[in-house]
């Protein structure tokens, strides 16, 4: 039942200076007219009180400005991500490529390059510790007793392991010392001629390419065919190492995977930059949210937690911070943790009195009503500046 006109009229001259502004606050959110009688019938005495008032809720529409201009920021945001999940797609399909071409095709080279490769190789010398791991390796009569379980596979035991190689490292220095394989130096220091080793191992030196596993030996008449190809397999491994490397996508989740030292990889060097540009964006607009939520709690509170902003510019509020919960947590997934500093601040709308809504430990407002405590350390921002300067249109007439 609504109250009758005249008992309305009693009611106006008892209303404080806060229910009136209250009231136009309401008015203008719904966006319908203003009751006169709020205005009409205010005492002398509270005018200065009603003007302050209306000064926050000029405020608050101030407000609609920077959050507009945060929506922006992070939509921003949200395309920057997406450039670095290109660069992710980019670097495995260009590890794909590598490891075709490494894997499934030959380094080609003519036959006199080839011998004095495998020249070089025999007269190489090789620490024992090396060549006696080689050969744990090779070895495959492994007993029962030497395994373990390891999840779903069964592996050789680090003890089986640790004497197999020591046995084979003795050996060898055994046969160093009989001359029957050529060597310098003493226990760790010992070196085996590669040559030797492999001779009397039985099996041939490998001679590995500078970019595979394999060479195709072709006759020195072939020189110019070679020289072209060679050409050709120089400018795919160019293109592969100035992409961005599968440490992009992979490394924080496989540490073996390093990326390339700056400089080297411009494709490195651009998601390093991005990474760091989202890192402190992320932190950024965080911050700024805060901020903003801040001062129109700050508001709401005068207004005994009323709303201050326009229903529209509320919308837009929520759909930013929702937005960027969302990319913070993609963030999080791609870089390894989180990126965003959590918010210190928050503000529940409509109002739950029973959880409230922020203030500091030792805030307290004063016996007006209005807030003027600075915000608190870490949360300076553009909402902060809109607050303090009062950077706004002039918006809601005072009495």
């Amino acid at each position: 039942m609504k109250p009758s006109e005249g008992r309305m009229n009693k009611l106006y001259p008892e209303l404080t200076a806060r229910e009136r502004a209250v009231l136009i606050l309401r008015a203008s959110k719904e966006d319908k007219t203003e009751d006169a009688r709020v205005r009409m019938t205010m005492p002398e005495g509270q005018v200065r009180e009603f003007n302050r008032y209306i000064d926050l809720m000029n405020g608050a529409n101030g407000l609609g400005a920077p959050i507009v201009g945060l929506r922006t920021l992070v939509g921003q945001l949200g395309l920057r991500l997406g450039w670095l999940s290109a660069l992710d797609l980019w670097a495995i399909h260009v590890a794909e490529l590598a490891a075709y071409i490494a894997c499934e095709t030959k380094e080609p080279i003519t036959e006199s390059e080839h011998r004095r490769r495998l020249e070089a190789a025999r007269d190489e010398m090789v620490p024992v510790d090396e060549l006696a791991e080689l050969l744990g390796e090779r070895h495959e009569g492994w007993g029962e007793d030497e395994m373990e379980s390891d999840g779903a596979e069964r592996r050789v035991s680090d003890a089986a392991w640790e004497r197999f190689v020591g046995d084979k490292r003795k050996q060898l220095a055994g046969l160093v010392g009989e001359g029957a394989l050529r060597g310098t130096g003493k226990r760790a220091k010992l070196r085996v001629n590669a040559g030797s080793f492999y001779d009397w191992s039985g099996k041939k030196v490998p001679v590995w390419p500078d970019w595979g596993f394999e060479f195709e030996v072709l006759p020195d008449s072939d020189e110019e065919r070679v020289e072209r190809l060679r050409r050709g397999r120089e400018r795919a491994r160019r293109s592969v190492l100035g992409s961005p490397s599968i440490a992009l996508a992979l490394g924080d989740k496989m540490p073996g995977l390093g990326r390339r030292p700056t400089g080297e990889s411009a494709g490195d060097d651009i998601a390093s930059a991005l990474e760091e540009r989202i890192r402190d964006e992320a932190r950024a607009r965080w911050g700024e949210l805060t901020a903003l939520d801040s001062v129109v709690t700050e508001i709401a509170t005068a207004f005994d937690g009323e709303d201050p902003l326009q229903p529209d510019i509320r919308v837009v509020l929520e759909g930013t911070r929702k937005r960027l919960e969302e990319l913070t947590e993609e963030i999080g997934r791609r870089l390894g943790y989180s990126t965003a500093a959590s918010p210190t601040l928050t503000c529940c709308w409509p109002r739950d009195r029973s959880r409230g809504c922020y203030r500091t430990a030792d805030d307290s407002l004063p016996s007006d009503g209005f807030p003027r405590r600075p915000l608190p350390p870490g949360i300076e921002g553009s909402a902060h500046t809109f607050w303090e300067e009062k950077r706004f249109d002039p918006g809601l007439s005072k009495r």
